[in-house]
């Protein structure tokens, strides 16, 4: 028995079989969702069928290993296939993430955020790629709003602190200009004018 019919056993259903690398496949009982996986290096694998099986299956061909002249090939595809499907995903993220909008989503405020996050359509947008280019974009543009923000609060409250100076130095003007104009008439001077006319 070979691999393939091996995992065909424990209900694993594969097109063709990709080396050395874990490989989700549907499996008979749930052929819509990639529930099981396996593993082959041409010789040695292993499989799991995710509603059936508490651990992994070994198997261990008795028949001596043949190279598939092709696997070299097949693998160069495969990683090619990959990269062009992560680029088409990485466009797709990027053009979502282009068209949200920065705002309060009904989630965060659940959650207790109030920060604002990225929405498009009335879904919140969440990258998930760690080690990506992408979640470092949204990082920035998250910091860079946050920094836009506080650097508009900042300017608000300065203005505001400008201005209040300024009616304080006006009044203080008014105020100068008034005791000058009434010297010696001023409440606070009536004791004073008292006791210079007494001693006169």
């Amino acid at each position: 028995m070979n691999f393939q019919q091996f995992a065909e056993q424990h209900g694993l259903m594969i097109d063709s079989l990709i080396l050395d690398r874990w490989v989700r496949v549907p499996t008979v009982d749930h052929p819509k969702k990639r529930n099981g996986a396996y593993i082959w290096d041409g010789r040695e694998g292993a499989l799991i069928n995710f509603a059936v099986h508490d651990k992994h299956v070994l198997y261990r061909s008795d028949e001596p290993w043949k190279p598939d002249p092709q696997a070299a090939a097949k693998r160069r595809q495969m990683e090619q296939e990959r990269l062009k499907r992560q680029a088409s995903a990485a466009n797709k993220a990027a053009w979502i993430l282009n068209q949200a909008s920065l705002m309060q989503h009904p989630y965060l405020i659940r959650k207790g955020f109030e920060d604002k996050g990225y929405v498009w359509r009335g879904s919140l947008v969440l990258p998930m790629r760690v080690a990506d280019r992408l979640t470092t974009l949204f990082m920035e543009e998250v910091a860079a709003a946050r920094e836009r923000e506080v650097s508009e609060t900042y300017r608000v409250i300065d203005t505001q602190m400008q201005e209040a100076r300024q009616r304080l130095e006006e009044k203080k003007r008014a105020l100068r200009e008034f005791e000058q104009k009434h010297r010696g008439q001023l409440p606070e001077q009536v004791q004073v004018n008292l006791a210079i006319r007494s001693v006169q």
